[in-house]
């Protein structure tokens, strides 16, 4: 099954406002991006959050090993907690890995009808990262969607990641 068959089967019925990403722990710094998610989602738009049942790092660099904070229950209650409506998740693979920036915002646009788009901010997306905030803003322009940066959060002059958490 393509990753656009796979979002289409799990699309909710409604345009949505989302974010993506590992959202493993659903830390602070997490928890700081769904907020801005669920405020700027408000109705009609449901937010979404797209996530990832492996960590992209193990299929990009293999043989790179990445421990779990959370189980993907724990995950999508966690989210849930934050106001978000929807939940998918998916396993990232080395043919995702592939898409295009372009080609997956449109994807994201299509299958799970993506009016507004929030990020972390240092997130890119697509082969290679090439869908960085400049890139994901012009595709916005042209497809009709809206994207917006969520400010860094930091706690103690120090930014929270899960990376760090794990650490």
């Amino acid at each position: 099954m393509s990753f656009r068959q796979m979002l289409a089967n799990a699309a909710p019925d409604k345009e949505t406002a989302l974010t993506l990403g590992v959202f493993d722990g659903v830390h602070l710094g997490h928890c700081h991006l769904l907020r801005r998610l669920v405020q700027l989602a408000s109705p009609p738009l449901i937010p979404l959050v797209l996530t990832f049942t492996n960590h992209p790092v193990t299929v990009l660099r293999p043989g790179t090993s990445v421990g779990h904070l959370t189980t993907p229950e724990e995950k999508i209650e966690l989210l849930k907690l934050q106001g978000v409506e929807a939940v998918v998740s998916l396993e990232f693979t080395k043919e995702l890995s592939q898409i295009s920036a372009h080609d997956f915002t449109s994807i994201l646009f299509d299958s799970l009808g993506m009016r507004g788009l929030v990020v972390g901010p240092d997130a890119a997306l697509g082969r290679n990262r090439e869908g960085d905030l400049d890139f994901l803003k012009k595709c916005g322009d042209e497809m009709g969607f809206w994207v917006e940066s969520a400010e860094p959060f930091a706690l103690d002059g120090s930014a929270v990641k899960s990376r760090i958490i794990r650490s």
